[in-house]
């Protein structure tokens, strides 16, 4: 694989990754310990705030921890997002049947843990105001959560509420400007389940 990856390696620093290589590296620490090439000092020794300028940075908002360019694959995503506003492009919705009591605070307190833990869940984008569009990762960010208590209704009542609320999530957006680019719903089914 060959790339330009930061606008601190030029065209002719290449990673050098082998097809191999993504198999045998289970995550992506252990593949970036192993490539070789020019272009691994850029990329293990990235500090906070590098990728960017410095006309950038300070125009940054002060709960910034960290920012760099979009990717190309990101600005194709949003693009694509902005000019069909209504679809579900690129929206993803996980569903999983947790078999316990939902104790309402626990899982607040395990999403804020979450969003606390990954930058990534901390990030927005702002595609303007800056000499490129720019990631931003924020030292906080609080994670929306809704509840909805469906065991009133029968088990099919119950999957059909919870397929609407999907369709309608679907068409719900995002605004990147403001993280976190995530929301999260419990839907309580039984004593035992949600």
């Amino acid at each position: 694989l060959q790339g330009d990856w930061s606008s601190d390696v030029c065209s002719s620093d290449l990673l050098n990754i082998s097809l191999d290589m993504i198999f045998r590296y289970k995550t992506v620490r252990e593949l970036a310990a192993a490539i070789t090439g020019p272009a691994r000092q850029a990329l293990v020794s990235t500090s906070p705030f590098s990728l960017i300028s410095e006309d950038d940075r300070l125009a940054l908002p002060g709960d910034a921890e960290d920012a760099y360019g979009l990717s190309r694959l990101q600005a194709g995503m949003v693009f694509e997002r902005q000019i069909h506003p209504g679809s579900a492009i690129y929206h993803d919705i996980f569903s999983f049947q947790v078999r316990m009591p939902l104790d309402r605070a626990a899982l607040e307190r395990a999403v804020a843990e979450l969003v606390l833990r990954h930058p990534m869940l901390r990030t927005s984008f702002q595609l303007e105001g800056f000499s490129e569009p720019l990631q931003i990762v924020h030292r906080s960010a609080a994670p929306p959560i809704t509840f909805e208590d469906l065991r009133g209704l029968s088990s099919p009542e119950q999957r059909d509420s919870v397929a609407r609320w999907m369709e309608e999530e679907k068409r719900r957006g995002f605004d990147y400007s403001n993280p976190p680019l995530l929301r999260f719903r419990a839907h309580e089914t039984s004593p035992d389940s949600f």
